[in-house]
């Protein structure tokens, strides 16, 4: 597998996010599936909206920040 399609995001921008949530649902060549946290923090930017296609593994698809103060910080000009 070397794409996927974002089918859609469980958490909105600037959701708290815990170990294991639910971040968004992928859709690979053969199953969906949840794509899960590793950290806590907080969902700053999403970077590959919904319904997107072909989306290369590996590719940043969302900026995750430690505290919720820092999400009004984020430079997304680093990530596009």
């Amino acid at each position: 597998m070397s794409t996927g399609n974002i089918v859609s995001w469980s958490k909105k921008e600037g959701d708290q996010v815990k170990v294991g949530d639910i971040i968004c649902e992928i859709q690979t060549d053969k199953a969906t599936i949840g794509f899960e946290s590793q950290e806590d923090g907080y969902l700053a930017k999403i970077l590959v909206p919904m319904d997107a296609k072909n989306v290369e593994v590996g590719k940043l698809i969302g900026l995750l920040v430690e505290e919720k103060k820092d999400i009004a910080t984020v430079d997304v000009t680093k990530y596009t």
